[in-house]
């Protein structure tokens, strides 16, 4: 049975006042709460957008690290076979087509090669490419044993590679 107060001519019941004093608290510790996160939010947007000049600035140099595209296949198709040759590999196939970045001045090109070697040259090839001052991305990767050159250890790899060329 509750428990009520006559206060100036009302009926008070103490036990739901309470309940509402405790619900007002939580409310109000609730709000300082998402105060609090959003005022956190707010200063890392800051934050972030004091970053945006040098990320841009980080953005043009590596976009003008990138081969022109007036050079980019000759140049592209000429480090590949010099970091083969290192490998001790031979390029026995590749083919490029190429994609325009929508909003930015640059080239996507698409690499499918066929490479034949041994195990560690294919992965000194790979490491030649990771070592490049050239960007190269190595989608995907298909070995296969050689079946040619029978048991002697040889694969033939192909491969699919994204480079970029800037365009201006």
């Amino acid at each position: 049975m509750d428990i009520l107060d006559f206060a100036g001519g009302l009926v008070v019941d103490q036990r739901s006042e309470a309940v509402a004093v405790g619900r007002w608290f939580k409310l109000a510790d609730n709000r300082t709460r998402n105060r609090d996160l959003l005022r956190a939010d707010i200063t890392r947007a800051q934050e972030i957008r004091k970053k945006i000049p040098a990320i841009q600035e980080d953005c043009d140099k590596f976009e003008e690290s990138l081969y022109p595209a007036s050079k980019g296949y000759s140049s592209v198709s000429s480090e590949l076979d010099s970091i083969a040759g290192k490998a001790g590999l031979v390029i026995e196939s590749s083919g490029f087509h190429q994609s325009e970045i929508k909003g930015r001045d640059l080239q996507e090109i698409e690499i499918d090669a066929v490479v034949d070697g041994s195990y560690s040259q294919v992965v000194h090839f790979l490491n030649g490419l990771q070592r490049s001052q050239n960007v190269y991305a190595v989608e995907a990767l298909e070995a296969k044993a050689d079946s040619t050159q029978g048991a002697n250890g040889r694969v033939r790899v192909q491969m699919h590679i994204k480079t970029y060329f800037r365009t201006t």
